[in-house]
C-alpha cells in the first residue's frame, strides 16, 4: 500500500499541496483529477521520490519512503514525466534500455534484451526497435517512453511491491492509443502494481479509473470510485463548468456532458 500522511509542500512560503492524506492500493488503476495548477503534478512528484514533502510522510508498505535506498527503489517504481526531451539520435531499443539500467552493471543480460523486446511488443512498437527516436512523432515518442517504465519495473524485485506513476500520460496521443495505454495500465495494476496517473479527460476517468482523487487549490476535496465521487457539483466546483451526468445503455458507465 502507497499512504500519504498529512502532505504538505510549499515553495518560497507559498504552499502548493495543503494537508493531502490518502491511500493507494495494488490492484486498481488511481487517477488523480483537478484543474490547471491544483498542485496535481507536485502530489505525483512526492509520491514517486522525486520532490521530498515540506511536512508529512510517505509510506511504500511499512517503510518511509524518504529512507528508501535511491538505488534499490529505481528497481520497483518507475515514473512517466510529462517533459521527456531526449536531444540525442538514440535508437527506440536504447531508449527502452534506459529503463533497465537499474538492473545491471556494465551491459545487459539476454534477459534484459528479452524484456525490452517484450515492452515495445505491449506497446506495438516492436517494428520500430532500430528507428532513431527522434524520427518518431510525439504520441510515438510517448509510447517508446510508456515502454521503458514498464521495462523498469517489468518483474517484480524480490516480491516488493511495484509502482508506477504516470503524470499526464495520454496528452499526446490519438484516441484509439489513449485507450490502449489506459487498458495497459488496468492490466499492470493488476499484477501487483500500484498505479498512478494524472489525467484530464474526466470520461477516460470515469470508464477506466477505480479510484479517484480530486484536487483543488492544493486540497484534496474528494475521493472514491469515479460513479460515485464525480458529480455534476464536482466538476462544477472544479471547473466551473457545468455538466450532466447520463447512462446510457450501450456502456456500463456514466458519461459526462458538458
Amino acid at each position: 500500500m502507497l499512504k500519504l500522511e498529512n502532505l504538505r509542500f510549499s515553495i518560497g512560503g507559498n504552499e502548493i499541496i495543503k494537508g493531502v492524506s490518502g491511500e493507494f492500493e495494488p490492484g486498481k488503476l488511481s487517477m488523480i483529477i483537478g484543474p490547471n495548477g491544483s498542485g496535481k503534478s507536485t502530489l505525483l512528484k512526492m509520491m514517486s521520490g522525486t520532490l521530498t514533502p515540506t511536512v508529512g510522510t510517505i509510506w511504500l508498505g511499512d517503510a518511509a519512503l524518504k529512507k528508501q535506498s535511491e538505488k534499490k527503489l529505481a528497481k520497483y517504481r518507475a515514473v512517466l514525466s510529462q517533459q521527456t526531451d531526449m536531444p540525442f539520435p538514440l535508437t527506440v531499443e536504447e531508449v527502452v534500455m534506459m529503463g533497465r539500467y537499474p538492473h545491471f552493471h556494465y551491459k545487459p543480460s539476454i534477459k534484459d534484451i528479452e524484456i525490452c523486446r517484450l515492452a515495445l511488443e505491449k506497446l506495438q512498437m516492436k517494428g520500430f526497435a532500430n528507428r532513431n527516436y527522434l524520427t518518431l512523432s510525439g504520441g510515438e515518442q510517448q509510447r517508446v517512453h510508456f515502454a521503458r517504465v514498464l521495462a523498469q519495473i517489468w518483474e517484480p524485485h524480490q516480491n516488493e511491491l511495484r509502482y508506477l506513476f504516470l503524470d499526464e500520460p495520454i496528452a499526446s496521443l490519438d484516441l484509439g492509443y489513449q485507450h490502449e495505454f489506459l487498458k495497459i495500465a488496468k492490466e499492470i495494476a493488476l499484477e501487483n502494481t500500484i498505479v498512478v496517473a494524472i489525467i484530464h479527460d474526466l470520461n477516460l476517468a470515469m470508464q477506466y479509473a477505480d479510484h479517484l482523487v480530486a484536487l483543488k487549490a492544493g486540497r484534496k476535496i474528494v475521493e472514491g470510485r469515479p460513479s460515485e465521487a464525480l458529480t455534476e457539483k464536482l466538476v462544477l466546483d472544479l471547473y466551473d463548468v457545468p455538466a450532466r451526468i447520463v447512462y446510457p445503455k450501450e456502456v456500463d458507465y456514466p458519461i459526462i456532458a458538458i
